[in-house]
């Protein structure tokens, strides 16, 4: 019987993956799962390192090294990794971008992660795609780290790979569901200073360094170091002391630094005040309506279309996220 259900749950997982995969050629093969074939049908960065496991584990590593050499094929000269690659259609989002073929801001770098994975399936991963993973990953340490805290800085929501969350809520004018929700997110991209090749480097309307994503960024190197020589493994060092000394003993948790240049702007910390509603360690949780968005965005996906060639509708929550989910599973293997 429990043979007969993970046979199943195997064949209809190929299924997913195989209805969501596309592939072509232009100057060379390129490969990618789309997360969805009708809303997201472009590749986005942490996703596909995601289905390159998933790849691998089904006994495609073909497809799961390809899917990351497509993804990291759109990396710049800085190291900088845009968060999504149109390479099936270079100019289908080139107006909105300001450039064609990818997207200009980045996401959680889950590369090192994958290529981590893959080495330790028995996939023969080329030296070439982990110094490219490798230099991908040092583009924070060189562009990106805020001063004093040292943590990674965030150029917009976006980049977080937590895209609603009520963590970003005082960085809007407008509240949660409001229709001109989406152009608060608009004019939040037309504010990031960039390089003089156009790579992402801060946001003076946005000016957060985020704990989680500098903990995620030195994961990805341990993980990069434990199974390559392309990176090492002290290199994550500093952004595990930042993150570290951004402990908040009264509030629990991990706390972001946020610039004085937007005085009125919560911190991931303060923001967890409203998450403690959640959990019911605060009774003098606000209104029902307010509960209900905290969950949201605690618990669910519900995102609004990072593509301007998507549904910009507000889509319905699901129960979950999975990228999330997935690091909880890797938190809890390593700690049986």
């Amino acid at each position: 019987m429990k043979q007969s259900y993970y046979s199943d749950l195997r064949e209809r997982s190929v299924a997913v993956m195989e209805s969501h995969w596309r592939q072509g050629e232009s100057q060379k093969r390129w490969g990618y799962t789309c997360p969805n074939p009708e809303r997201y049908e472009w590749q986005w960065l942490w996703d596909s390192c995601f289905h390159s496991v998933i790849w691998a584990e089904l006994g495609e590593a073909d497809r799961g090294l390809l899917e990351l050499e497509t993804l990291l094929a759109t990396m710049e000269p800085s190291g900088f990794l845009p968060h999504m690659n149109y390479v099936a259609d270079p100019e289908a989002a080139k107006e909105f971008w300001g450039r064609a073929g990818a997207s200009s801001i980045t996401q959680p770098p889950m590369f090192g992660h994958a290529i981590a994975e893959l080495v330790r399936g028995g996939v023969d991963v080329p030296e070439e795609l982990a110094e490219k993973a490798a230099k991908a990953l040092r583009f924070f340490s060189a562009h990106r780290i805020h001063e004093p805290s040292g943590l990674a800085i965030l150029c917009h929501p976006w980049e977080s790979g937590a895209d609603d969350s009520l963590r970003w809520d005082s960085f809007y004018s407008v509240p949660y569901g409001d229709p001109s929700w989406q152009d608060e997110k608009m004019k939040l991209l037309a504010t990031i200073q960039r390089d003089s090749s156009g790579t992402p480097l801060s946001n003076p309307l946005f000016p957060v360094a985020s704990a989680w994503f500098t903990a995620l960024v030195a994961f990805n190197i341990a993980e990069l170091a434990s199974t390559t020589d392309a990176i090492a493994a002290s290199e994550a060092d500093c952004l595990v002391e930042a993150v570290e000394s951004s402990w908040d003993d009264d509030l629990r948790t991990w706390v972001a630094a946020v610039s004085n240049e937007n005085p009125d702007a919560s911190t991931e910390g303060a923001r967890t005040r409203r998450i403690d509603a959640v959990t019911n360690e605060n009774p003098d949780a606000s209104t029902e309506g307010a509960q209900e968005r905290r969950i949201d965005a605690v618990t669910s996906e519900s995102q609004i279309s990072d593509d301007p060639a998507g549904d910009k509708d507000f889509p319905s929550s699901t129960s979950s996220a999975p990228t999330l989910e997935a690091l909880l599973g890797i938190l809890a293997d390593r700690n049986e």
